[in-house]
């Protein structure tokens, strides 16, 4: 978010060059999860969620892997379930854009 999109556009260009990830629907779907925006939305999303919940759980017995997968990872299931819906969104969108034929 600190860094415009076009500094980074040339890097990122290379990196999905490298990974073979040029015009598929997978390097756009890993671009816009690693986004700045995706990651600083997920971020102040977790710091809403109580600390006692996590604390808890530890308290249960439960290791931090089963903490984050048991029970962040279902608190935050909207909010990528969102962020999920707005990438592909912006995919249909840039298919439409370069393919003529999409109707």
């Amino acid at each position: 978010m600190m860094i415009p999109g076009d500094l980074t556009l040339i890097s990122i260009y290379q990196l999905n060059k490298q990974m073979h990830l040029l015009n598929s629907y997978q390097g756009l779907i890993l671009n816009g999860l690693i986004s700045g925006f995706s990651i600083l939305m997920m971020r102040n999303y977790f710091e809403t969620v109580p600390y006692t919940l996590g604390e808890s759980a530890r308290i249960d017995g439960a290791g931090e892997v089963a903490i984050f997968a048991n029970l962040y990872s279902h608190c935050t299931s909207g909010t990528g379930y969102g962020l999920f819906l707005g990438i592909r969104g912006q995919m249909e969108f840039d298919y439409a854009a370069r393919n003529p034929h999409y109707r």
